[in-house]
């Protein structure tokens, strides 16, 4: 029905565009030249009538194989998700409809399967692909992008997503001086990681906080990512909080024992969160 109405309304722009284009000939143009000349003319109007009655099919043409090569009856709709590397990631498609199905994509980058009314995805390899997901109801095309640790990150700075030290002192210590110090660390972190950048490239990483910086190689395994640079190498919590906001954590209690000795702490615990900035 649709397409009879496209086609009708086609028709109709079609006569009005050629009458617009002939009474306009007529008014400015036939009645200035020679009788020779209205005939060469209307010649050449009768061409170009037919090219345009041409290109109106060729576009109808088009428009009739692309809506039979659809899926005649199903809401057609478009979507995206992005999934951290090496992740596996369930949507629950039961409000779509039933029958789900999955086709097309690169397997290579994510492995799409169903179960049930739910999307299973898993990503392979960095990069995008085009899944194309079907029910009884819809027809979706949806992109997926794989992402990693690749690209350029920055220290978050907010007070949701901060920097913060978490101390375990032994029984009986000052739970007042242990605030304080808690405090105290947070300050002398903040001021060396506030607006740090970090880039990963390929095993390669780079850092600058804006006066001094340096770089090494890295490797992320599981919950660990392991920093190594001038031949030292630390290790530091992974924690994937979405596919462009990650959590890292680091063992300072060293450090804090070297500047509060006798102040009960068993342990410290630096946490602070990376921001993507920009996409490899």
């Amino acid at each position: 029905m649709r397409i009879q109405c496209l086609i009708r309304n086609v028709q109709i722009l079609s006569r009005t565009v050629w009458s617009e284009i002939c009474t306009f000939a007529r008014r400015n143009l036939l009645r200035r030249i020679d009788r020779w000349s209205k005939f060469v003319s209307i010649y050449i109007c009768c061409i170009m009538k037919r090219v345009f009655a041409t290109l109106c099919m060729l576009a109808l043409l088009t428009l009739w194989v692309s809506c039979s090569n659809s899926n005649d009856g199903l809401d057609y709709l478009k979507g995206s998700t992005a999934i951290w590397l090496g992740t596996v990631d369930s949507i629950n498609m039961a409000n779509f409809g039933s029958a789900l199905s999955v086709s097309g994509g690169n397997q290579n980058i994510v492995k799409a399967t169903t179960t049930g009314s739910v999307l299973v995805l898993e990503g392979v390899n960095t990069g995008l692909t085009t899944l194309f997901i079907s029910t009884d109801r819809v027809f979706i095309e949806m992109m997926v992008r794989v992402r990693g640790l690749m690209g350029y990150w920055g220290v978050t700075t907010n007070d949701k997503y901060g920097i913060s030290v978490q101390i375990d002192p032994v029984q009986g210590a000052d739970s007042a001086r242990i605030s304080q110090i808690s405090r105290a660390l947070v300050e002398k972190y903040s001021a060396l990681l506030a607006g740090a950048g970090i880039e990963f490239g390929r095993n390669i990483f780079m850092w600058s906080n804006g006066t001094t910086g340096g770089e090494g190689a890295w490797q992320l395994s599981g919950n660990s990512l392991v920093l190594t640079a001038g031949g030292v190498a630390r290790t530091l919590g992974f924690e994937v909080y979405d596919v462009d906001r990650v959590r890292l954590s680091a063992d300072v209690t060293e450090e804090a024992l070297s500047l509060y000795p006798d102040d009960g702490i068993l342990t410290a615990t630096l946490n602070f969160f990376l921001d993507r900035r920009i996409v490899m």
